[in-house]
């Protein structure tokens, strides 16, 4: 992919849109190769590109910030993640809507990095209403529905509401 990307900037340059989205994959493969440095540098170029040619409110300046504060939060920077996370989900709300599915991807998000600095009851609210958005717009028995689910129960969980998570889990 390095060799690829290095052609498509030498050809096409480096903001051009074939290139960018080269970037983005090369990207995604450091980070699952645990070489999160590497991706969050060039995830960090992305954003810089991405809002000089699109401007800060496209999907793919979103999508790519979105990349970045998930990159940052899985080397463990849970406080700057949760403040990019917030910005990528005030930007979805305004761009996309609440309702939409990458808006409610943001919400849950912010609320598992809210799990991980041990705020639970703002994670526990967010989560509520994801779930209750997830069951309007996807249905009851949708997968990401069942994941919000899941995930509201883990955090009642670990504020000791067993009952609860149990009834939620069992549903």
């Amino acid at each position: 992919q390095r060799q690829g990307l290095e052609l498509m900037q030498k050809t096409l340059g480096y903001e051009h849109p074939d290139t960018l989205a080269c970037m983005v994959g090369l990207a995604a493969s450091l980070g699952r190769q645990g070489k999160l440095t590497e991706a969050e540098a060039m995830e960090q170029q992305l954003l810089t590109s991405r809002q000089k040619v699109l401007g800060p409110e496209h999907p793919d300046t979103i999508s790519i910030m979105s990349n970045l504060a998930r990159t940052v939060g899985q080397q463990g920077r849970h406080d700057r993640a949760g403040v990019m996370q917030q910005q990528v989900l005030e930007l979805m709300q305004k761009v996309l809507g609440p309702e939409h599915p990458s808006t409610l991807t943001g919400m849950n998000n912010l609320a598992g990095t809210l799990g991980q600095l041990g705020k639970f009851s703002e994670a526990e609210a967010i989560q509520r209403q994801v779930l209750e958005l997830q069951q309007k717009v996807q249905g009851v028995e949708h997968p990401l529905t069942l994941l919000s689910m899941s995930n509201l129960a883990s955090t009642l969980h670990q504020q000791g509401k067993f009952v609860e998570a149990e009834t939620m889990q069992r549903q």
